[in-house]
This record gives C-alpha cells, sequence and structure tokens, in this order.
C-alpha cells in the first residue's frame, strides 16, 4: 500500500505566491476529483479541465457572507488555486487553475460543507471574440501562439507577466493563415474556434490545458513517435471491471476532407468602402466607424488582409469632404479639415475621423486600402481503401473539416493516410483505471505520467499487446485512512500512427504496418 500526501492552496493575496497565512486549505478537504486531456481517444483538442475539492465547514469557517467566519470575504471567484501531491519526499503540482464556483451547504444542524469548483481558462477561449492577424508561411506552433501574444487570456491575473503555452514545433505551414472561418458574414471568430481550426491542420496534433504546469500545450503530429515507452503494464495492473476494451471500432476505409483554397490580390486594393456616402461629420467631431472588408471577386467567400499591407488613408485619394452632401456645383472642398487614420485588423478596420471645422461638412469619399487575402467556396478530396472494403464493408468516416487548409494536395494525402492506417480492425483498450495507493509503482505513475506519454499494455489472457498514448486523466482522491487515488486514463492506440522513418530502428521497415509519415 502507497500513501501520499496532498494539499490545496488558494491564492488569497492575489499575487500567484500562495503565501496567505490561510492559504492552505487542505485541514477541511473531504474529497478532490480532477479531469483534464481528451474526452475521447481521437480528440485533438480537449474540453474545459475541472477540479472539484469537497470540503468539510463545521465551524462555519469558509460561509462567504459570515462576518466572524474564518475565511470570510477571502475565497472569491478568480482566485488561483493549487493542488499539490507530495510522495517520497517529492513534491509535485497536480492542478492549477482559477476559482470559478464557491457552493456552500449551509446546513444549521446537517452536513456542513462548501465545493469549490476550478478550472482552466479555455471558457475564455470559447466566449471571446478574436479578430486573427493574417499570417504567411507559419507554422501551426506559430499560428496558435499568435492567439497568445495578443493577450485574449491571461492566468493566473492580468496584472502579473506570465508563460501561459508550451508549443512544439508545427509540421504543418500554412501558405496563408489569419482569416474568418467561422461564418461568412465575417462577425469575427472565437480563439476557441480559430485553434479548432488551426489544430485541425497539423493532422494528428492535440491542444489541451496542463494543470501541472498551468500551460496550454500543442503537441505536433509527430509527437507519438518520437516518445519513448515510460512503462509496461499487464493485466494485473489495471481494473479489468473498469477497463474499456474495443474490437474494430475505429475502422475508417472512406472519408472526405474539406479544405478552402485561398490567394493574395494586389497590393493596394481597395478592401472596404464606407457602405452609405455621403457621411455627415458634424463640427469639431472627433468619433470611430468599424467598416468590415468587402470584395466583388466572384466565389471569394471570405476576405482579410495581410498583416502590414494596410495603406493609412490618403487625403484625396481615399477620404474627400465638400460643404455640400452632394459635392458636386457650387461646393467647397473640405478635405483639410479632416485628419482619418487606420487602424487594420483581420477581418476589419477601424477608422478615427477628426474634424477641424467649425461646421458640418460631408464625406463624399471614404475607402481603405491593403493586400487583400482572399478566402474561397471550400473544395472537397475523398480517398478510398478498396481492400478494406472488400474485405469489411464500407466505413466512412465523418467529412473531415480542415478550414485552415488551403494546399489540394496535402488534403488528399491526409485523406489517403487516413484510410491506410484505419482500413484494418484492431483491438484496443479506449480507457484503463487503476488503485494509485496499490503500490509504490502505480502511486508513482499516477503522480508523474502526463498527457503524451507513451505506455505499452500486455494483456496475456486476451493475446493484447499494444501501445498506447495517455490522452486523458481523471482522478478521485478521498482524503483520511489511506486517502486512496483512483485513476483513469484515457488513451489513443499508437498501432493507429505507425509511421516509417528512415534510419530510426523499428520505424525504418516499410511494409504493411508501417506508413510514410506526413
Amino acid at each position: 500500500m502507497a500513501i501520499a500526501d496532498y494539499f490545496l492552496y488558494a491564492d488569497l493575496g492575489r499575487d500567484a505566491t500562495y503565501s496567505h497565512p490561510l492559504a492552505d486549505l487542505s485541514a477541511y478537504v473531504e474529497q478532490v476529483d480532477y479531469t483534464f486531456g481528451m474526452a475521447d481517444s481521437f480528440d485533438e483538442i480537449a474540453p474545459p479541465s475541472e477540479f472539484t475539492a469537497v470540503l468539510r465547514d463545521p465551524a462555519f469557517d469558509i460561509m462567504p457572507e459570515r462576518p466572524l467566519a474564518r475565511y470570510f470575504g477571502l475565497l472569491k471567484p478568480g482566485l488561483a488555486v493549487r493542488f499539490q501531491s507530495r510522495f517520497q519526499n517529492e513534491a509535485q503540482t497536480q492542478y492549477t487553475g482559477r476559482l470559478r464556483d464557491f457552493v456552500p451547504t449551509p446546513g444549521e444542524y446537517g452536513t456542513r460543507q462548501a465545493r469549490l469548483v476550478v478550472t482552466d481558462v479555455m471558457r475564455e477561449l470559447q466566449k471571446a471574440e478574436y479578430a486573427p492577424t493574417m499570417q504567411e508561411g507559419v507554422r501551426t506552433d506559430e499560428a496558435l501562439q499568435a492567439v497568445f501574444d495578443d493577450d485574449v487570456v491571461a492566468f493566473p491575473y492580468t496584472a502579473l507577466p506570465d508563460t501561459i503555452t508550451a508549443f512544439e514545433t508545427g509540421r504543418t505551414t500554412f501558405e496563408y493563415i489569419g482569416d474568418v472561418h467561422e461564418n461568412k458574414k465575417q462577425e469575427g471568430v472565437s480563439p476557441w474556434g480559430y485553434i479548432q481550426d488551426v489544430v485541425g491542420a497539423e493532422v494528428g496534433g492535440r491542444f489541451f490545458w496542463n494543470p501541472k504546469t498551468a500551460r496550454f500545450v500543442f503537441l505536433s503530429r509527430r509527437h507519438d513517435t518520437e516518445t519513448l515507452v515510460s512503462d509496461t503494464f499487464t493485466g494485473d495492473d489495471f481494473n479489468d471491471a473498469d477497463a474499456d476494451y474495443r474490437y474494430a471500432d475505429h475502422l475508417i476505409n472512406a472519408i472526405t476532407v474539406n479544405f478552402i483554397p485561398r490567394d493574395l490580390g494586389a497590393a493596394g486594393t481597395v478592401v472596404a468602402t464606407y457602405p452609405s456616402l455621403p457621411l455627415t461629420v458634424s463640427n469639431l467631431a472627433n468619433f470611430r466607424i468599424t467598416m468590415r472588408y468587402r470584395t466583388t471577386v466572384t466565389a471569394v467567400g471570405q476576405i482579410g488582409i495581410v498583416a502590414g499591407s494596410g495603406i493609412q488613408p490618403v487625403a484625396g485619394v481615399d477620404y474627400a469632404a465638400t460643404d455640400e452632401t452632394s459635392g458636386y456645383g457650387a461646393t467647397q472642398d473640405r478635405t483639410d479639415r479632416l485628419t482619418v487614420t487606420a487602424s487594420f485588423k483581420g477581418d476589419k478596420v477601424v477608422l478615427h475621423i477628426v474634424s477641424t471645422e467649425n461646421s458640418t461638412i460631408y464625406l463624399n469619399t471614404l475607402q481603405v486600402r491593403a493586400t487583400p487575402a482572399y478566402t474561397f467556396d471550400r473544395i472537397q478530396v475523398s480517398a478510398e481503401n478498396a481492400a478494406s472494403i472488400a474485405a469489411y464493408e464500407r466505413h466512412e468516416a465523418e467529412p473531415l473539416q480542415l478550414l485552415a487548409l488551403d494546399n489540394r494536395d496535402f488534403a488528399q494525402q491526409v485523406a489517403d493516410s487516413i484510410v491506410k492506417k484505419s482500413g484494418e480492425p484492431i483491438g484496443r483498450f479506449a480507457s484503463v483505471s487503476f488503485a494509485g495507493n496499490a503500490s509504490d509503482r502505480m502511486m508513482a505513475h499516477a503522480l508523474t505520467r502526463a498527457i503524451g506519454d507513451k505506455i505499452t499494455i500486455v494483456h496475456a489472457a486476451i493475446g493484447h499487446d499494444s501501445d498506447y498514448i495517455i490522452v486523458g486523466q481523471r482522478h478521485r482522491i478521498a482524503f483520511g485512512g489511506e486517502r486512496p487515488h483512483r485513476v483513469t486514463w484515457t488513451l489513443f492506440p499508437a498501432a493507429r500512427t505507425r509511421y516509417w522513418r528512415i534510419g530510426v530502428p523499428g520505424w525504418g521497415e516499410l511494409g504493411t504496418t508501417n506508413r510514410l509519415i506526413l
């Protein structure tokens, strides 16, 4: 039997030091549950992680509205919360997040408890609006990093410097990236939608919150093949009753891949014009307007601009004003009474207009110029594995949406690769569970294994011997006594990423089990 110690801290000083005298909540904890990583074996983007702690409160110490409570006024949404373990004299952080909900149970005579719900900042990525910058020739990791360089989210507090990403080098390079994919009304995208498009184009990458390091992590499609096995497990290591073993459930022998062609226009193209001229400018006005980019190019679904290509409006060319609405006849030019400056975004431009005229004047011309990036209507490619269809009938996957991808050849390679590597049925463990406190060895695995680690499972009774990538984790720990620690790992079968790589032992023999790597 292996017993670890566990500690729960709240950053009551809001300085990311956890040094407040009351920061340690460990004495109140009854049970913790936390989940992070992928929800399913074949997911590429993880849902928001979550940590829940049930706290005992016999003395009403943590009631939020009781002035005499020990924690009165301290446990507030947004606080950073850290859960740590200590085993064999080694301390490790197991979860770091932000307090989302504090739910007391104020029973006067019954159970007195409170529940702390802690999450990562994924929900902020889902809710915010994001106008990505158009970029050329960037990798997937560089395109992802741009989201965080734009300060869409900060952790734990915006006032503190932070490094919130840990990205591997991406293997897909975008000719152009940063246009809008979610809709054709050009109302911007959520950071989450943009990240989904970018990670999808990696074709085998993963994106998730690592609560151990408080970082967003991106793993490239080469990660699985370049990771060494950390340990081998037998059927005796896991609880068979809780194992999720499947056979032939992920057989794909036909698929369609959707992608979106892109192209650049000429430098200095008019990309936005004010739609309702003349625009009335009152005396000494100072205001801003927003214009979405527009184009008349046939078959273009959306338009963005190349970063840095926007031209500041030129008087007499991009804007012109008169003292009459028509701009014709006995009018006087008032263009010199205006200044117009532009702030270019990924899908729109914000114009700042200032008038020095003491009377009303009228803008009869108002436009902006830049190098446009055209996004055309989506195109499909498809692939079939004829031998697999003949042997197992047709198993067609849902169409794959690679909306950040614009290369037909690569899209076809993706489709071909999927039906080749998934055209044969396999047996796999979708998940396994074990008691971490069953032994020192299993406790060490419970506390140290990370998303992206590789393991081998050998189950002699069913004739199974295969490698897996840990892609998701669930933990439940009861405080007191032997502190039972139940762990469930969600697993991705490495057999679905068996590639041929020159000069690497075990990967260099091209044949029926090895395939050319993307």
